[in-house]
């Protein structure tokens, strides 16, 4: 009987070993002069989260625990956002995050970009088309998207910096989580204490030394037809008027995106209403996985 339960033994505990999520795994990678901070979770295709401006990958805390179940899901913070060193640069973030996934191993993956990380998703896409397996684009902003943001909605850079040259980064922090972009409704106040703690590790650099955008080259928006990734658009329901205008130019101009809204949130959806938000996602990469 012993002979016959040891083969029975060590299948069940490959089988166990095959499905259980890989450990998470933490670290730095030094890109040039920079430190760059990530993390990674579960087993499966690779999936890369990439946050906004003035946030961290902390603003993913209700994503892994769902993607990892199916996916290898890599969480970064962006050269001068949360752990990272280095000064921010939006132009470079897509070199960046090639040379992370090279130190990491990985090849292709799925994207999955908010609002300014969704630019720097987008401008990967254009720029490493081959390393894209899908593209989900959250509340994303666009490269070169010129109409004038006027609206009470409006992100003012240069009135931004004032606060922060005149009072410092801590009346800045007040100002900006009072913000229509930054907005959780009050029931939901979990999501609060973290974003909150979220922005406590935004410096303003990039508001007081913002880099100089590249001179010669042709801006995303001119090369969106460029994308041949499989692609979402997706906003909240609440999303600030500018960003759905963003939103519907992106779905019209990338070659068969697809758009979904969610009901319930606005620009931060994924932290509002985070089972929603995953289950819209997590339907998305799974069918492009199963073509």
């Amino acid at each position: 009987m012993k002979s016959d339960l040891h083969p029975l033994l060590i299948l069940f505990s490959a089988f166990l070993l095959l499905s259980s999520p890989a450990p998470a795994q933490s670290g730095f990678v030094q890109i040039d002069s920079a430190l760059i901070y990530y993390e990674t979770e579960g087993n499966g295709p690779p999936v890369v989260l990439v946050h906004g401006r003035t946030l961290n990958l902390r603003v993913w805390d209700d994503q892994v625990p769902a993607f990892r179940q199916s996916f290898k899901v890599i969480c970064y913070d962006r050269r001068g956002f949360g752990r990272s060193t280095g000064l921010p640069n939006r132009y470079t973030d897509p070199s960046d995050l090639a040379a992370l996934l090279d130190k990491l191993g990985v090849a292709k993956a799925h994207l999955v970009g908010m609002s300014q990380g969704g630019s720097v998703a987008t401008s990967f896409a254009i720029e490493y088309p081959e390393r894209v397996l899908s593209l989900v684009l959250q509340g994303s902003s666009l490269e070169g998207f010129n109409l004038p943001w006027s609206g009470p909605d409006r992100v003012s850079r240069e009135e931004f910096k004032k606060v922060i040259q005149e009072k410092g980064i801590v009346a800045f922090r007040k100002e900006w989580i009072n913000h229509p972009l930054m907005e959780i409704p009050p029931e939901k106040s979990a999501a609060q204490d973290r974003l909150r703690t979220i922005l406590e590790s935004y410096s303003g650099a990039d508001l007081l030394n913002p880099a100089p955008p590249p001179v010669g080259r042709a801006p995303d928006v001119l090369r969106l037809n460029e994308i041949k990734a499989p692609t979402l658009i997706l906003i909240g329901a609440g999303e600030v008027p500018y960003l759905r205008i963003v939103a519907d130019a992106l779905s019209y101009a990338i070659p068969g995106a697809k758009k979904a809204v969610i009901p319930g949130g606005g620009h931060l959806i994924n932290m509002i209403e985070p089972e929603s938000y995953n289950q819209v996602v997590m339907n998305f990469l799974k069918s492009v996985e199963t073509k």
